[in-house]
């Protein structure tokens, strides 16, 4: 029998392509006589990319709207594949608006064949964004009370504030309503704080004020003074006996002062109760001096 030749081309150990290759087959006689044949060799791609780096997680603030927009992360993506990336691309996309919290942006890498391999990023949206007020709680004028003090109001309620992301906000004070305010100006300051903790503050002024007069509850009484060998008395201290109240401090003068002399006859002895604020109120006694000396 004779021998055959049977040969390919491309030979074997070629390289080839995806997609698909014709190979053909020759068969040749001793003569040199062939005949040919064609087989189809098809290449596929059923790798998947390799992801090398994925994108790093990301952290943006809250806007006006308690959202933010989303990044692009592709380009943090360092990918690799057999036959080349077509494309790199993110669920949800850049541009798009998330709320506050971590949203997971999931980051799919593709070749041509259809093949992908994922990862997933953090995109946090934060709320970073102090409380805006609008209105504070307005000052406020007391008139002083016992031990010539007043107590602090609630001022929380005069206050007008906003969030971007919080509807309710807490509202406090310090000192807090109910403490004592002393005598004059007593700042107050409040804070609005929102749900994540940022706050913004404000201050109000109670001023205590003393606008009423003393009480003078007794007064001194008149006297009789008998007349000395010059015809005439010394003003004794009338002040010790008269007995006042008020919310604050009483000073206690007379006028004629005490030790001033008197001759004989009535003097009228004004006495005059003022208080740390200069309200004052008065009472008068009778001083007489008579002669008793034959």
């Amino acid at each position: 029998a004779n021998a055959l030749q049977v040969t390919q081309s491309p030979v074997a150990g070629a390289t080839a392509a995806i997609g698909a290759s014709t190979i053909t087959i020759t068969v040749t006689d001793a003569a040199g006589n062939s005949s040919t044949c064609s087989a189809t060799l098809t290449v596929v791609d059923t790798t998947a990319p390799s992801i090398t780096t994925c994108a790093a997680d990301q952290t943006a603030s809250a806007g006006a709207n308690c959202q933010a927009l989303v990044p692009d992360f592709t380009a943090g993506v360092s990918s690799s594949d057999n036959c080349g990336v077509t494309s790199v691309t993110q669920v949800p996309a850049a541009g798009s608006s998330v709320g506050l919290g971590a949203t997971s942006v999931v980051i799919t890498v593709a070749d041509a064949a259809g093949n992908t391999t994922t990862c997933t990023a953090q995109f946090t949206v934060n709320d970073t964004t102090a409380p805006a007020i609008a209105t504070c709680a307005a000052n406020q004028t007391l008139e002083a009370a016992a031990n010539c003090a007043s107590v602090i109001p609630d001022l929380t309620g005069g206050v007008v504030a906003t969030d971007n992301c919080s509807s309710s906000l807490t509202i406090t004070q310090s000192p807090l309503a109910g403490a004592v305010a002393s005598f004059g100006a007593n700042a107050v300051t409040i804070t609005v704080t929102d749900a994540a903790g940022n706050s913004s503050t404000c201050s109000a002024t109670i001023t205590v004020v003393d606008t009423t007069a003393p009480s003078i509850d007794t007064c001194a009484s008149s006297q009789t003074l008998v007349a000395d060998a010059n015809c005439s008395a010394l003003v004794p201290d009338l002040t010790s006996s008269v007995l006042t109240s008020d919310a604050c401090v009483v000073t206690v003068t007379q006028s004629p002062a005490a030790g001033a002399s008197l001759t004989t006859g009535a003097t009228v002895v004004t006495i005059t109760a003022t208080d740390a604020s200069g309200n004052s109120s008065t009472c008068s006694a009778t001083l007489t001096v008579v002669d008793t000396t034959a």
